[in-house]
């Protein structure tokens, strides 16, 4: 959904600004809570979204996710939605870092590419809830995106695998959410 449209016709849809984001530390004042335990075998985000991790195994990852939050959480073709990420680099994100887009609809691959990471959202937030350069250094940072699906993407259900990675290989975080798509 958030990725689709981010894709298709990115020239074409409305943005507007979102509220700046607080920052809030977890339990241990750095990296994720969210990254599962191997034992519960949930991959599921925390949040208002149904994006889940790739892997059981995200503890390696240079990104580790909190949290990810849509409003609305189920978009409608032609209404605006919001997304944020927010999570802890465990470094500074190498320059040239990607995200590897899959769009699928049922077993189709509707499209695959390779967009920069720093242009995956609308603004970044770091440590000092300011807005950050990118790529973002190492400490807390929160992505945030807003956008309008096209009413001309085609009603369905679309799986979108987010996988990115730095130039050296060392993935930055993988993430999968199911969707279905209509006109409202």
């Amino acid at each position: 959904m958030l990725i689709l449209a981010l894709l298709i016709l990115p020239s074409i849809c409305a943005c507007f600004v979102l509220q700046k984001p607080i920052l809030k530390p977890d339990s241990r004042g750095n990296g994720s809570i969210a990254c599962p335990n191997p034992s519960t075998h949930s991959r599921l985000i925390p949040g208002s979204s149904n994006f889940q991790f790739c892997d059981l195994d995200c503890w390696n990852d240079i990104y580790q996710v909190d949290l990810i939050d849509m409003t609305p959480m189920f978009p409608r073709l032609g209404e605006p939605w919001e997304f944020a990420m927010q999570g802890f680099f465990k470094k500074d994100l190498p320059v040239n870092s990607t995200i590897q887009v899959t769009v699928k609809n049922k077993s189709s691959v509707v499209m695959q590419l390779s967009v920069d990471f720093c242009n995956f959202g609308n603004h970044i937030w770091t440590n000092s809830t300011t807005r950050s350069t990118c790529p973002p250094p190492q400490g807390r940072a929160i992505f945030t995106r807003a956008e309008v699906i096209p009413y001309f993407v085609q009603e369905g259900n679309y799986t979108i695998v987010l996988d990115s990675f730095s130039p050296a290989g060392e993935r930055i975080v993988c993430l999968i959410t199911s969707v279905q798509l209509a006109h409202s």
